[in-house]
């Protein structure tokens, strides 16, 4: 593993304390860090305003990187650009959220944003692609116009950057590969006030599960997926871990859940208790193959290799060695369910066929 990954992996953290601080400086004094990949892969992982906080607490004079860097600018403004589109996301957000109240829409935040609203101090310590949300009607029927209005907006709202899913939500069920009981979700959720509106969130079960699925789309390596994990665990110190390893199992992701709280154990760091990964059973072969990738990836690859998605060919996405854990995790019948039936995105024209 890489210097520059081993402090990234220490700085991955809102409460950095006094140990993190001193673990970063000891690795600064015993090896050479490359401070222009700091912050490529942290900003490639999405996590560059968060490190950046973190690296100033390790020096008495602002920052650790070196004054004669023009790494440290590349940061401050960074920060600065996540700060201002952060606001424009608040904005958005808000009209989503108004035009969905005066139609009796229920609406529900789900993986950044839900963390948004919950656990992050700041909304711009990490860095978010899209704001995801799914919705439901607050009445029995809708009319005909109303189901038109509404499919129309779902559709304006992604050139928007907001991601709108009827009941369920696509990266949640991985293009309906999980049977994920989006009606128990619904039922365990609970209602928070966020931007001046009424609106639902998941239980902490079900946040930490689709968590760890989204760490799996990710290649279970991205920091981002890796921090939004351990904070979940570290913000619910009570959460019912018997009834989150019983929803992996019966959603059948229990070898996925397990190596997302795995990988995150091993690299960041995460207070989930020991006896989880004996109650998720996972067959004993099966976790031999997940531990031998992670053991293997861990040795010989960096943080931008194992997350290839700045690579402009798609072939080298598809072909990287990281794409091992992801196949290793997934039962069989997922892949041919995605063979014989092709990927499915979420169709706004199933609003009435669910209701």
């Amino acid at each position: 593993m890489l210097a520059e990954d081993k402090l990234l992996f220490i700085c991955t953290r809102q409460n950095f304390l006094d140990t993190h601080k001193k673990n970063v400086l000891d690795l600064c004094n015993r090896e050479k860090i490359d401070w222009e990949r700091v912050y490529a892969t942290a900003r490639l992982h999405s996590v560059a305003p968060l490190i950046y906080l973190n690296l100033q607490k390790c020096s008495e004079n602002g920052s650790i990187i070196p004054h004669n860097d023009d790494v440290a600018n590349k940061f401050k403004l960074y920060l600065y650009t996540r700060k201002v589109l952060e606001n424009k996301w608040e904005e958005t957000l808000k009209e989503e959220l108004a035009f969905f109240h005066q139609r009796f829409i229920d609406v529900m935040l789900i993986k950044g944003v839900a963390l948004n609203a919950l656990i992050y101090t700041h909304p711009w310590l990490v860095n978010k692609n899209d704001l995801d949300i799914i919705i439901r009607p607050g009445k029995e029927t809708l009319t005909t116009n109303e189901e038109n209005e509404i499919r129309k907006y779902i559709y304006s709202s992604r050139l928007k950057g907001i991601e709108c899913d009827y009941f369920s939500h696509h990266d949640i069920h991985c293009s309906e590969t999980l049977p994920i009981d989006f009606a128990d979700i619904w039922s365990n959720a609970k209602k928070i006030h966020f931007l001046g509106y009424s609106v639902y969130v998941m239980s902490p079960e079900d946040m930490l599960l689709v968590a760890c699925i989204n760490s799996k789309r990710k290649r279970f390596f991205r920091l981002k997926s890796l921090f939004d994990i351990a904070e979940i665990i570290n913000f619910y110190p009570d959460l019912n871990w018997e009834d989150f390893t019983r929803k992996a199992k019966k959603y059948r992701c229990n070898n996925l859940i397990y190596t997302a709280l795995f990988v995150t154990k091993k690299t960041i760091g995460c207070n989930s208790p020991e006896t989880v990964f004996k109650d998720l059973a996972v067959f004993p072969l099966r976790k031999l193959i997940i531990h031998l990738i992670i053991r293997y990836l861990n040795l010989h690859m960096s943080l931008t290799s194992l997350y290839p998605f700045l690579e402009e060919n798609p072939i080298i996405r598809k072909t990287s060695l990281s794409l091992a854990l992801p196949f290793a995790v997934f039962p069989w019948r997922h892949f041919w369910h995605k063979i014989l039936l092709g990927p499915t995105k979420f169709c706004v024209g199933k609003i009435s066929k669910i209701m």
